[in-house]
């Protein structure tokens, strides 16, 4: 079931996924009545946590306006999915909107260091295509502190 229910009908509603129970609790408090959440697990490790997390993601993508934190795989997959450019809540406490909906590739110089492919070892010639995830890093010395400013 779906806990939260919202009073004021002109407020906005605020999904909230998250594996971190601290973090909803935190939510309600803050959020009130805005705050609509999906209970059940969210897990890595079995298949109910997985199934529920695929529920997860599939109703963030469908939300109007994706607020998500810096580095979030999770996340990506749901703005890519839907096509929506995210707001990032970056490492600085400072919220960015992305310059696009597809996902980066935060992870991308340990890969291209480790993967025998990145070295030469592939018998063909290949491309391989990413987005480096520091743009919402660099662009936080002069981003607002909060994300009031989303339509």
């Amino acid at each position: 079931g779906a806990s939260g229910v919202p009073g004021d009908l002109d407020a906005p509603i605020v999904f909230l996924s998250t594996d971190n129970g601290g973090v909803i609790h935190e939510a309600v408090s803050w959020l009130g009545g805005q705050l609509v959440y999906k209970e059940g697990p969210i897990s890595r490790s079995d298949v109910e946590g997985q199934r529920s997390a695929l529920v997860d993601l599939l109703i963030l993508a469908e939300c109007d306006h994706i607020v998500t934190t810096q580095m979030s795989t999770f996340s990506y997959v749901a703005h890519a999915l839907a096509s929506k450019v995210p707001y990032i809540v970056n490492f600085q406490g400072a919220c960015v909107r992305d310059i696009s909906s597809e996902p980066c590739m935060h992870a991308w110089r340990h890969v291209a260091a480790a993967a025998p492919c990145m070295n030469g070892d592939l018998p063909f010639t290949s491309t391989v295509e990413t987005r480096n995830c520091g743009y919402y890093t660099q662009q936080s010395l002069t981003a607002p502190q909060n994300c009031e400013w989303i339509p």
